[in-house]
């Protein structure tokens, strides 16, 4: 029967009234075989033949669209992407040819199902961009998420994963996410990790194509911290040998392998779940030990090595329960002493200064870590050498010296300097401390040793400073003592030359307080203290000086000075003010009279002195203002009051008396 143009349709009705409609179809080009379908044609076969032609093939045309809605035809093939380096599950072997687990499981689903399959290992980010534009029918190798179950289908989950942080041996304190905020971490594209590290706050990410780079990368010092799925993982560290380089924490989750479709392509996922579940367990447990191995021993051994095991750990039980009270307080024992034990060596080991164990008779029982690099020697040989070896062969560090000293520390702890010598020949000061103790009825010497090289060193090159310091002071105390010796005859030899009474009243003030500040730099010369001096001793200078100058003639001065230490900057300003006081007193507190009497005091009450000049004279004028000195040697007084913050007071009781008081 002709049909349609470029088709050709047959149609056929069982002559034996048969419940069956077989329709076979063909279109050349675009057109398309169906399969065989069947359906119940009750009370249509009997008046069939008696139908026009054209009735006749719009009926099949009808059977054959009902058939199509209500059957539609499985694919002959169909298209799988998956990750291209997931091995042993997955992996591109030198060839460039697609290897794993599931290649092979695929290709007996192949066989199962009679659908060709199409596999695409490529990598991860970019398996599933394509997946997601359409090219393929299932992705796998695909962890369920909340984001992807929004576009995807999944299958029953078939492999649980871990999924771990790896990070370098030398680092510590990583236990999971919330200790990576400091580190750069390693992660695939695309991979389900990404998105937990993201969800709490993990942004300093490096993202790699494949988990092998990843490793690489780690390899090479590119990365510290990475995270990849626990098979790969293993797979590529014991590949490159990085096993020992680096740790792994507790797994970050638990991911599970799916196969995945479109979402609402139900047929699709229908196929591939109802092909998987035609491989039986044994076929896939078979592909699992071809890529994973086989234990080293069988079953049949272990069974055999089980009840062996059985009847030894029984008898094992028999013995413990006769002595269970003994070994376990004998094994507390021991942990406790061995804990003990190493927390005491750590502890020895980690001191700066070497330590030494002697016998009573000095021999060399141990020493630490330190005591070896010290002296640059093993412990067998610190042992065997003993104290002679260690110590300056020049007669004066004998091992009888030594053992005398070790002695000695039975009555109380000895602390004392000693020449060790290094297996170099290099002799080094050394401060020894040793004590002695009885340990198990024995007696035993503890020996510290601390290297004071750079000590000694430091204090040779300080004293040195400090002699060159005081020679080049003293050479500049000499110099300014002779310089204003100098500037006194100078002035001395002026004043003889000018015949103007004010004149040369000025230059003897000027004199006057050279002469002050020359007994201050005359004082630091003979003495050892450069930054403070006695200050009653200064002032008892000054005026002694002043005496010279005027004579006793004027007035007689008397001093009542307390002992006042004092910086040199401030007794400078005191020692001026004293000298101008002083002088104004004798030049202007007697001008009727011959003589009188001036008395100069110096106290001290707590942290505060106070200086008093004080005359019998005529006093202060009425008009005088002490806020307006009109003298410069008043003036003087306050200016130089000022800078050692001190207070000026004025008195006119039967002459004057000024009060000055200033912190000390």
């Amino acid at each position: 029967m002709q049909g349609t143009p470029g088709c050709e349709l047959y149609a056929c009705l069982s002559r034996e009234r048969r419940r069956y409609f077989t329709v076979i179809v063909r279109v050349p080009g675009s057109c398309r075989r169906s399969d065989r379908v069947q359906e119940e044609t009750t009370g249509f076969s009997a008046g069939y033949d008696s139908l026009p032609r054209t009735l006749r093939l719009v009926s099949c045309l009808a059977f054959i669209a009902a058939a199509a809605v209500q059957s539609p035809a499985e694919p002959t093939s169909i298209r799988v992407v998956m990750d291209n380096f997931y091995p042993p599950y997955i992996f591109i072997d030198d060839s460039g040819k697609a290897q794993g687990i599931l290649v092979d499981q695929w290709r007996l689903w192949e066989e199962r199902t009679g659908v060709k399959v199409e596999l695409v290992a490529t990598a991860w980010s970019e398996a599933q961009a394509r997946m997601d534009s359409g090219e393929f029918d299932v992705i796998d190798t695909i962890f369920k998420t909340p984001e992807r179950d929004k576009k995807y289908d999944f299958s029953k989950p078939y492999v649980r994963i871990e999924v771990p942080l790896f990070f370098d041996a030398q680092l510590s304190g990583i236990r999971g996410i919330e200790d990576l905020a400091p580190f750069v971490v390693a992660a695939k594209k695309g991979d389900a990790v990404v998105g937990q590290l993201l969800a709490h706050g993990i942004a300093n990410l490096l993202l790699f194509d494949g988990y092998r780079e990843i490793v690489e990368a780690a390899r090479d010092g590119k990365v510290k911290v990475f995270t990849v799925d626990e098979p790969p993982a293993l797979y590529y560290l014991l590949r490159m040998g990085l096993q020992d380089r680096f740790r792994r924490s507790e797994p970050l989750y638990f991911g599970e392998f799916h196969r995945a479709v479109p979402k609402g392509r139900s047929d699709t996922l229908s196929l591939v779940e109802k092909g998987f579940a035609k491989i039986s367990p044994r076929e896939l447990a078979s592909i699992d030990r071809k890529w994973f191995g086989t234990p080293i021993v069988s079953r049949d051994q272990l069974k055999f090595l089980g009840i062996l095991m059985a009847v030894v750990a029984a008898v094992v039980a028999v013995l413990i329960l006769s002595i269970g009270l003994l070994g376990r307080l004998v094994a507390r024992r021991t942990v406790a002493l061995s804990a003990s034990r190493d927390y005491i060596r750590a502890v020895y080991d980690s001191v700066n200064d070497a330590i030494f164990v002697h016998a009573g008779d000095g021999t060399i029982l141990d020493c630490n870590a330190r005591a070896q690099a010290m002296y640059g020697r093993s412990a067998d040989e610190v042992k065997r050498i003993g104290i002679e070896g260690l110590s300056a062969a020049d007669g004066m560090h004998t091992r009888a010296d030594a053992l005398a000293r070790l002695r000695s520390s039975e009555n109380g702890p000895l602390c004392y300097e000693w020449s060790a010598q290094h297996a170099s020949g290099s002799v080094f000061p050394v401060e020894v401390s040793s004590r002695s103790d009885l340990i198990g009825g024995e007696r035993r010497y503890f020996v510290t040793v601390r290297d004071i090289s750079e000590r000694k060193q430091a204090a040779a090159e300080l004293e040195k400073a400090m002699a060159e310091k005081d020679a080049l002071f003293r050479e500049l105390q000499h110099r300014v003592k002779n310089s204003f010796a100098l500037i006194t005859g100078l002035i001395n030899l002026e004043a003889d030359s000018i015949a103007d009474p004010a004149t040369t009243e000025a230059i003897e003030t000027l004199r006057g307080r050279i002469e002050s500040i020359s007994e201050l730099y005359a004082m630091l010369f003979m003495q050892d203290a450069v930054e403070h001096v006695r200050l009653d001793e200064y002032l008892e200078r000054v005026v002694e000086s002043m005496n010279s100058s005027y004579g006793s003639g004027l007035a007689a001065i008397l001093t009542a000075f307390d002992p006042v230490v004092i910086d040199v900057k401030r007794a400078t300003s005191v020692g001026l003010i004293l000298n101008e006081l002083t002088t104004n007193a004798l030049k202007y507190a007697f001008p009727e009279r011959t003589s009188g009497v001036i008395r100069l005091s110096l106290t001290k009450e707590d942290a505060w002195a106070t200086l008093v000049v004080a005359d019998d004279g005529i006093g202060l004028p009425s008009a005088f203002d002490p806020a307006r000195p009109t003298g410069l040697g008043l003036e003087l007084v306050m200016m130089l009051s000022a800078q050692i913050s001190g207070s000026v007071e004025f008195l006119r009781d039967a002459g004057t008396t000024v009060r000055i008081r200033f912190p000390v």
